[in-house]
């Protein structure tokens, strides 16, 4: 759970070399690979609710496996 310009910690697997991370379909304006296995993300402008991280790779893109909560 986060607001808007909270800094978050998203975890997974063959992350580095992230090219985009968004939040209901919204752009982060900001975010730093880690690690292979972490991002750092500012979470964006979006309205209140819950949605899921997308986080877009050489790989492909992956899906956070359930919402994240969000406070405008």
């Amino acid at each position: 759970m986060g607001r808007v310009g909270t800094k978050v910690t998203i975890t997974g697997t063959n992350l580095a070399g992230a090219t985009s991370v968004t939040l209901k379909n919204v752009p982060a304006t900001s975010f730093a690979v880690l690690s292979p296995t972490k991002i750092s993300v500012v979470v964006p402008r979006v309205s209140n609710g819950r949605a899921y991280w997308k986080i877009t790779s050489p790989g492909g893109t992956a899906t956070s496996p359930s919402p994240f909560l969000y406070l405008g």
